[in-house]
């Protein structure tokens, strides 16, 4: 072999060690480079699983979430309610009113047509009751149902209650006192002798339902019994004899066609009118009492 072919020979060699080095190089260059992506695309994977992860333990507990949510929404919107206080004021607290229904039992009162006096009495007294129970007042009736207590007992069952006041109730009629003249709509009887506090009860009582828009024709406060001034009424005397302020109400002529409609149609106004009466009057005179207490201390 020549120098030259040696020579040659020995230069192919080092240009084909020179290539596998630098091929080696990029072999590994590309190795790393593979290594990198391959981490890179791990981490990535690892991020997407535990981001479903968290998705799918939402989508297991729907309720939580729901509620999570419901209380973060009720405590950013959430407003302070308003609140409306409403007071009623019962004036009648503390008084005490009998009301005493006419009649009952076997004394049935008139009977015109198809009513009876002793039924629209209690019929008009309870309404009146539940009218003075909506304002305060503590109400006892003489009678709640079909019996006739006497005149003494009447006056007893207010005495016991301690009632500040009592009214009868009557309704009346063109026959019930032969040749008498019968007044139409409402009238008030007082003990024959006077009685200041029973005709300011009736007063007070007329003046309600005169002022009550429903038309019935108002009279004035009489003395002594519907067909003779001289005597009185048995319960008003009873009551009297019991230091009770009393009157005596006749709502109506059951004789009377338009006092006949003007009760069926107006019964609970015309009640809740007396009633307005009643509590007038006991009002001032506690106003009264109060003010004379006052005077002289």
């Amino acid at each position: 072999m020549s120098n030259e072919e040696k020579t040659g020979g020995e230069s192919r060699v080092s240009e084909r060690r020179k290539r596998e080095r630098q091929n080696f190089i990029l072999n590994v260059t590309a190795i790393g480079l593979m290594v990198a992506v391959a981490i890179v695309l791990v981490a990535v994977l690892i991020t997407m699983i535990k981001l479903k992860s968290g998705e799918a333990s939402k989508q297991e507990d729907p309720e939580q979430s729901a509620s999570n949510t419901t209380e973060e929404d009720t405590t950013t919107t959430a407003e302070p309610e308003e609140t409306t206080t409403v007071s009623t004021v019962l004036v009648g607290e503390g008084h005490v009113i009998c009301l005493d229904p006419g009649h009952g039992g076997d004394a049935t009162g008139e009977v015109v047509g198809d009513r009876t006096e002793k039924e629209e009495d209690l019929e008009i007294a309870t309404l009146i009751k539940a009218s003075l129970e909506e304002l305060g007042y503590t109400v006892v009736l003489t009678r709640s149902d079909d019996t006739n207590p006497g005149y003494q007992d009447r006056a007893t069952t207010a005495a016991n209650a301690n009632a500040e006041a009592m009214v009868v109730i009557h309704r009346t009629s063109d026959s019930e006192y032969g040749d008498a003249t019968i007044e139409t709509g409402a009238s008030i009887y007082v003990a024959s002798a006077g009685s200041d506090e029973g005709t300011a009860l009736g007063n007070s009582i007329l003046s309600a339902l005169d002022a009550s828009g429903t038309g019935i024709t108002v009279n004035s406060v009489h003395t002594g019994f519907i067909s003779n001034s001289g005597s009185d009424y048995s319960v008003v005397t009873a009551a009297m004899s019991n230091n009770i302020t009393t009157c005596v109400l006749i709502l109506g002529n059951m004789s009377s066609d338009t006092d006949n409609e003007g009760y069926d149609t107006y019964k609970t106004q015309y009640a809740a009118a007396v009633a307005e009466g009643i509590s007038n009057y006991v009002l001032s005179v506690a106003d009264s009492e109060a003010e004379t207490t006052v005077a002289e201390e």
